[in-house]
C-alpha cells in the first residue's frame, strides 16, 4: 500500500453510523456513513486515515458517493494498538510502538515539550523485517470541560522514520494553556501496513509564586518569631525552597493538591540581630518517563 501521501479525517461516529462488514472476530472490514465525519463535504481517498472520537483507527479502502458510505479497515484502537496487522505467533519479534510517556504528565504553560518513540519492525520466523520505514501521525485533542472523556481535534502532523529508531515530535508550541490535552500517536509501515497506536494525556498549568500577605519585608522581627511566607500556586508536583542569607534552609516536596500558603519559621539562632535576606524559589518537581508498547 501507499506510504505517507494519505490524510487524517475526523469523525464523530456512532455504532449505528459505523458498522462491521461481518460477525467474523478476525474480519477489521467496516462502513462508515459519510455523516459519520465531521466535515462531510469531503471526498475520502483511498488510504486516507479516519479518527473517530472513541478513539478508533480506519483506513479508507473505498468510498461509493451514491450511497454516501466509506469501506475502511480498522486499524487500531487508542492505548491497545489492537486492529489489523502487527504480527501474530508466527512472528519471532511483533511490531510495536514504544511511546515515552512524562511522568508526571502535568507540565507547566509554555514549557517545551517534545514526545519521543520508538516504532519496531515485526520480524518473521525467517528473520525478515516487515517493515523498514514507517510514517507516523500525531493529533493533539483538547479535553471538553466539565466532561470525563470528551475530546475535540485540534492539530495534526505527519514524519517518516525508520525502523528502531528513536524519534520525536516538538509540540511545545501547539500544547493549549491550562487544559489537558490527548496525544495521539499512531504509526504505519509504509511497505505492509502493519500499524499501532497509542495516547497519553498530558494537562498544562500555572507554576506562580506570589507574596504572602501576612509577610512583610519591612516588619520588623523578634529573633523568635521570623515567619516566612509565600503563597505557592500550580496543580502539578513542585519544589519550595527557602533560603536564609543565601543557605538553603528548607526544602518541601508539594503535592499538586499541597496547600498554597506555605510558611517557615527561621530558627532563633539564625535570625540574629541586624538584616538578612530571605529567597524563595518555586520549580516543578523532575520529571521521568515511562515507557509503553
Amino acid at each position: 500500500m501507499g506510504g505517507g501521501s494519505s490524510g487524517i479525517i475526523y469523525a464523530n461516529g456512532s455504532d449505528a453510523q459505523i458498522t462491521k462488514t461481518s460477525a467474523d472476530e478476525t474480519d477489521f472490514n467496516y462502513t462508515i456513513a459519510l455523516a459519520a465525519l465531521d466535515n462531510s463535504s469531503v471526498s475520502p481517498k483511498e488510504d486516507d486515515l479516519i479518527l473517530n472520537s472513541d478513539g478508533r483507527f480506519f483506513r479508507v479502502t473505498g468510498y461509493n458517493s451514491s450511497t454516501q458510505s466509506i469501506s475502511a479497515i480498522l486499524l487500531a484502537v487508542s492505548g491497545t494498538g489492537e486492529g489489523g496487522g502487527g504480527g501474530g505467533s508466527s512472528f519471532k519479534r511483533r511490531f510495536t510502538l514504544n511511546l515515552e510517556k512524562p511522568n508526571p504528565s502535568t507540565l507547566i504553560n509554555g514549557q517545551n515539550f517534545r514526545i519521543y518513540f520508538t516504532v519496531n519492525s515485526a520480524i518473521d520466523a525467517n528473520d525478515f523485517v516487515l517493515d523498514e520505514d514507517f510514517v507516523v501521525y500525531i493529533t493533539l485533542a483538547e479535553k471538553v470541560a466539565g466532561t470525563s472523556n470528551s475530546y475535540i481535534n485540534y492539530y495534526s502532523s505527519q514524519k517518516d522514520v525508520t525502523n528502531e529508531t528513536r524519534s520525536y515530535f516538538d509540540i511545545s508550541e501547539f500544547l493549549r494553556e491550562s487544559t489537558t490535552t490527548r496525544i495521539t500517536i499512531y504509526a504505519k509501515g509504509i511497505e505492509n501496513g502493519t500499524s499501532k497506536e497509542y495516547s497519553t494525556d498530558v494537562t498544562t498549568t500555572a507554576l506562580t509564586l506570589n507574596n504572602s500577605a501576612s509577610f512583610s519585608n519591612l516588619s520588623l522581627f523578634a529573633s523568635n518569631s521570623v515567619n516566612l511566607s509565600c503563597e505557592a500556586i500550580g496543580r502539578m508536583d513542585k519544589i519550595l525552597n527557602f533560603y536564609f542569607d543565601g543557605d538553603l534552609v528548607e526544602s518541601r516536596h508539594l503535592s499538586a493538591t499541597a496547600t498554597e500558603t506555605q510558611t517557615y519559621k527561621v530558627s532563633p539562632e539564625l535570625a540574629t540581630q541586624g538584616s538578612h535576606t530571605v529567597r524563595i524559589t518555586l520549580s516543578q518537581a523532575r520529571i521521568n518517563t515511562t515507557t509503553e508498547e
